[in-house]
């Protein structure tokens, strides 16, 4: 009867318990898309990534880019192996000169553009409002 009391009990404290895997720290300069995403979310935007196929490429910033839609616009994220690939790539690059082309090698239209970057990662904000580009630039700068 004892037995099936602590079992009883351990059961509904299992239960009870969060399930929800922690999700590991950045190490400085390593950082990846989901560390790019996890800190969009935390600055409030409902930022998600984009469906299979919308990633993009870039010859200027050398490196491919993930899609990650947002509320308004759309941010593409360039990740490099550390700091130094990711200046070499993005030093003296301006936004509105970046060449984005799609996965069939499509031009993507990045007029409104507006370029990010920290750590090893950087960021192309398209089409979005004053509000969303004060957040996103928050959140890359908050990367490790």
């Amino acid at each position: 009867v004892v037995l099936l009391i602590a079992v009883g009990v351990l059961f509904i404290r299992d239960r009870r318990d969060d399930d929800t895997p922690v999700a590991p720290t950045p190490v400085a300069g390593h950082n990846q898309a989901i560390d790019v995403l996890n800190a969009l979310k935390d600055q409030d935007l409902d930022a998600h990534f984009g469906d299979q196929g919308s990633d993009v490429r870039s010859e200027m910033l050398e490196r491919p880019g993930q899609t990650i839609e947002l509320p308004d616009g759309t941010a593409y994220v360039f990740i490099y192996p550390d700091f130094d690939a990711r200046d070499d790539a993005t030093l003296d690059v301006l936004a509105e000169d970046v060449d984005l082309v799609d996965v069939a090698g499509d031009p993507i239209d990045a007029d409104e553009a507006t370029l990010f970057t920290n750590s090893n990662v950087a960021v192309l904000l398209v089409a979005s409002d004053p509000e969303t580009i004060a957040k996103v630039e928050q959140a890359v700068n908050k990367l490790r």
